[in-house]
């Protein structure tokens, strides 16, 4: 399963502008190659917060716990850590000194063959957030207890001021970043520090072209390319990079996304390239300029319905995302913006997206219309046979649920649910339509009346069938996690349900082939006798999933985390 760059990245190391590794939450680790990303297997789950390479053979990653996971040039895989401590950061000199520190004054080193702690009396308690080494004689550090450097046999604090980024062109020339004092410091200590070879300045903060800074406001991380091409990033002004050219700093737009730039963490390594990771994309300087990488998509993918292996549609947040056969963009966002709830087609021409506020978007091949159906609120499904059939379920907090229907001129209620909240819906034909409620009670629409069955759990997920004798339904984690089965007659429990966790969606394709997707992970499958949990290295709470006849599945969820399985 591949997924899309995801939200929650932390740290980037590059082997050339087409070559990068970049680390994030939940053992998230996706590698870059010439245009294309692809995730790989990081033996973890831990939040990992900064990689560092040696070569295309030898790399590695820390983050949460003490992790330290490392690449042999085929896999990664955990390394035996000497701490428990959260490690930041990760670099080295050469393959046999390779350093890494972290929270509670951490300094780990790796001489080869084993990690060992080193001792630094003078970051004791603090937290150290970054690392540079120009050789085994000079490396530095900085975090909350300033700016420490290793001369080759201790660690000595140098500048007490603490500083957050740091990073250098050679051992003369080194910058380090974090927040602007004056508010303290009658002269005023300015937000970014300078190692000439004898001593550390700070140097004075631009008056024109540069974001007006506060007492809060602060450099988050430094990288560069060189002596003249220093760039770090401010924890306020997410439309523009501080840029050094080799004498003065300057702000310097980012246009392509400019959110893209809040908080994000600098990193890179060497050929030129310096990678920008966010809560909201991932940005690169490939030498000559910034480009936008991440197609802007990252949020929580929380709705999937594809049309065709090269047409597919899914809600991420705010907005409706398009899979064209190679690649999502955004392809929508409802006026006035709202959050997206669910998503649901019966052709290239017929897609609805449902959200916030009553609000129903539709796709009709050409272009998205927005509509509001008065008096509801949370519209949370919506499931449609053809543009003249379009059911949704809405609720409001504390008062009565509703299921509406949409005749191709208007919507009308359907149904009318008092002190039980319906949640999803799902149809196999417009005389044959299925809603859940959270008390384990399933409404059922024949085209006259409707009838009640009670399924014997609560139900927090989206049922899903692929007949109407076919019909399945996850139930909450408090019931024993149990997906239960329609079968015409009756709900019954499937066997081994129960070990895949509290799962919140299915896709059922056939009787014999469903597959399931639910909180830290969670993948399992249906074979027709019993349910297998499928590991896709993430732990990340999944919310959706859509599964073609010819075994491709597609799989959304928080994090930004969108992966697919090839048949």
């Amino acid at each position: 399963m591949n997924p899309v760059p995801a939200y929650g990245l932390q740290g980037s190391w590059s082997y050339s502008k087409d070559d990068a590794w970049l680390v994030g939450l939940a053992g998230l680790i996706v590698r870059w190659t010439s245009g294309v990303w692809s995730s790989v297997e990081s033996g973890t789950t831990a939040d990992l917060r900064a990689v560092w390479g040696w070569d295309s053979r030898d790399a590695w990653a820390v983050g949460d716990g003490g992790t330290i996971v490392r690449w042999d040039g085929l896999r990664w895989s955990v390394v035996s850590s000497p701490v428990s401590a959260d490690l930041n950061s990760v670099f080295g000199s050469a393959a046999d000194d390779v350093w890494a520190v972290g929270k509670q004054g951490t300094f780990v080193h790796w001489d080869g063959a084993v990690w060992a702690s080193v001792a630094a009396a003078s970051a004791a308690g603090a937290s150290m957030t970054g690392l540079w080494a120009a050789s085994r004689t000079q490396v530095w550090a900085v975090g909350d207890a300033g700016i420490l450097q290793w001369d080759g046999v201790a660690w000595t604090k140098v500048e007490g001021f603490a500083m957050w980024g740091i990073w250098g062109a050679n051992a003369n020339d080194v910058w380090a970043v974090g927040q602007s004092d004056s508010w303290e410091y009658p002269v005023g200590r300015t937000s970014h520090a300078h190692w000439d070879g004898k001593t550390w300045t700070f140097v004075p903060e631009p008056k024109t072209d540069w974001p007006s800074f506060t007492s809060a406001d602060s450099l988050f991380t430094v990288w560069g390319t060189g002596r003249g091409d220093v760039w770090a990033t401010t924890n306020t002004a997410a439309n523009s990079l501080a840029h050094f050219d080799g004498t003065t700093w300057s702000s310097v737009p980012f246009t392509d996304n400019p959110t893209v730039l809040s908080n994000a963490h600098l990193g890179g390594g060497v050929g030129n390239a310096v990678f920008a990771t966010s809560n909201v994309g991932i940005g690169q300087f490939d030498g000559t300029g910034w480009v936008l990488r991440s197609n802007g998509i990252l949020g929580s993918f929380s709705g999937i319905w594809m049309n065709s292996p090269a047409d597919g549609w899914a809600i991420t947040g705010n907005s409706v995302a398009h899979w064209n056969g190679s690649a999502w963009s955004i392809a929508a966002t409802p006026t006035p913006s709202t959050y997206l709830y669910a998503i649901h087609g019966t052709a290239d021409n017929d897609v609805w997206a449902v959200g916030y506020g009553g609000v129903v978007i539709h796709w009709d091949g050409a272009t998205w219309t927005s509509t509001k159906i008065d008096g509801v609120t949370y519209v949370q499904s919506v499931w449609a046979s053809n543009p003249r059939d379009v059911w949704v379920t809405a609720s409001e907090q504390g008062a009565e649920s509703k299921v509406l229907h949409y005749d191709g001129a208007a919507w009308t209620v359907a149904m009318v649910s008092m002190g039980d909240r319906v949640g999803s819906v799902w149809g196999a034909a417009a005389n044959d339509v299925w809603v859940a409620a959270d008390s384990g009670n399933v409404l059922h629409w024949d085209g006259a009346v409707w009838t009640t069955t009670e399924a014997s759990v609560r139900f927090l997920g989206q049922i899903s069938g692929s007949s109407s004798h076919d019909v399945w339904l996850p139930g909450y984690a408090q019931d024993g996690g149990k997906i239960v089965h329609w079968d015409g007659t009756s709900w019954t429990s499937s066997p081994g349900s129960e070990k895949l966790g509290h799962m919140v969606s299915l896709a059922a394709v056939a009787p014999n082939d469903v597959w399931a997707v639910g909180y830290d992970g969670a993948v399992g499958h249906w074979d027709g006798t019993g349910w297998t949990p499928i590991a896709v290295g993430f732990s990340s709470d999944l919310e959706a999933v859509f599964a073609f006849a010819d075994g491709t599945v597609w799989v959304g969820g928080i994090a930004s985390t969108i992966l697919r399985r090839s048949p």
